[in-house]
């Protein structure tokens, strides 16, 4: 009997050994296979990230292929992408370099064990100005002769505009990946360039030229970042204690500032290497992308160029306002003689939006002395003082 109770026993592990494979498969969760989520990263004027949001949804061994205008660039697995911070970026679509200010379709077929895909895409933009950081320590060089010929180093790192070239010095952006190597980067950097009668600082362009070693002497910046560095700029002259409106004033430090509304918007673009005039009807119509306009033009006076609104009713719509747009205003303004005469209507104030609805400006209509450079919510602003007639996107 104890033989035939242990023989039972034996038996009936061995049936439960035979059926743990199948009952453990059976607790395995089954496979993702929705869509990849796309959504853009960092975007730059040469270079494009795009990041996939549900990355960690998928199996290690998930296959991913990336197109980008059709061409495909790239196929990994979903453990890859994962170690990379579920994102990826690049410079060509596989045959060209990119171009600023180009509209790129991204695709992305993800590939299942059962050989089943799913897919989607995202339209991506590259901004129209590249931006980069170059440290501090850098050798600058100039093209003389058909060669490089180093000329200086930079002091501090520095924030400008920057295109890839090749040893030559020509622009690669938009060239056949084969035949081309991006050997440096140009840099355009505003230098000082005397002062107007008014004692504000006058600046030129320059190029110069940098080793292409990424990390080591440049990083690229993304529009959003450059974007955050102007008007966190705007934000910070706001906060200094010491402040006082004087027109055309330049004076700038973190304990001590003397400016005025076109000041404020200039000193704080210099951050990101743009050269603004010091004059708000100037930078109204200078370098930049309108992105809202309810102003007619109707005459000059005294030297002022003088407008209508519109539409009294017409407001912008702040929701598609981006940090360091410029906002102007219509109202009492001179000619920036050293003895102006004010004339009416004119592009008499400038704003810089810094985000969450609000705006830094340098007014006087506070006093001189009360606080002049201030933060406000632009809804309560244009209630009771001001509307906005105009804006301006310099950062694109």
């Amino acid at each position: 009997m104890k033989l035939l109770k242990g023989l039972i026993s034996a038996a009936a592990a061995f049936v439960m050994l035979l059926n743990f494979p199948a009952a453990a498969s059976a607790q395995q969760p089954k496979e993702y296979k929705k869509p990849p989520q796309l959504s853009a990263g960092a975007v730059c004027g040469d270079k494009l990230r795009v990041n996939i949001t549900n990355i960690d949804e998928y199996s290690d061994s998930t296959k991913l292929i990336i197109y980008v205008s059709s061409n495909k660039l790239k196929s990994c697995t979903a453990a890859e992408l994962k170690e990379n911070g579920g994102s990826f970026a690049f410079t060509d679509n596989k045959k060209r370099m990119l171009k600023p200010d180009t509209r790129y379709t991204v695709r992305m077929t993800a590939e299942f064990s059962d050989s089943t895909k799913a897919e989607t895409s995202i339209a991506l933009k590259t901004s129209k100005y590249n931006f980069v950081t170059v440290y501090g320590g850098t050798k600058l060089y100039t093209l003389r002769d058909g060669k490089m010929k180093a000329v200086k180093t930079l002091k501090s790192d520095t924030v400008c505009r920057g295109v890839m070239t090749d040893k030559k010095g020509n622009d690669i952006a938009g060239k056949s990946r084969s035949d081309v190597k991006c050997s440096y980067i140009r840099i355009t950097l505003p230098e000082k360039n005397g002062k107007n009668i008014n004692n504000e600082q006058l600046y030129r362009y320059a190029d110069y030229y940098i080793k292409n070693s990424a990390g080591k002497t440049f990083n690229r910046k993304s529009a959003d970042s450059v974007r955050n560095l102007v008007s966190n700029n705007a934000v910070k002259m706001s906060r200094v204690t010491d402040q006082r409106y004087v027109l055309c004033g330049e004076e700038y430090s973190s304990k001590r500032l003397r400016s005025d509304c076109s000041g404020l918007t200039k000193l704080s673009m210099l951050k990101a290497g743009i050269y603004l005039t010091h004059n708000a009807y100037e930078q109204s119509v200078g370098e930049g992308r309108v992105i809202f306009n309810n102003i007619v033009k109707t005459g000059k006076n005294g030297g002022v160029v003088t407008y209508k609104i519109k539409d009294p009713n017409k407001s912008i719509d702040i929701s598609s306002l981006e940090k360091g747009d410029l906002l102007f205003f219509v109202c009492s303004t001179n000619d920036r003689r050293p003895d102006p005469s004010y004339t009416a209507n004119g592009i008499g104030h400038v704003a810089m939006y810094v985000g969450d609805g609000k705006m830094a400006h340098f007014t006087s209509s506070y006093g001189p002395t009360n606080h002049p450079c201030r933060i406000e919510d632009i809804e309560d602003y244009q209630s009771r003082s001001l509307k906005i007639a105009k804006a301006v996107r310099v950062i694109i």
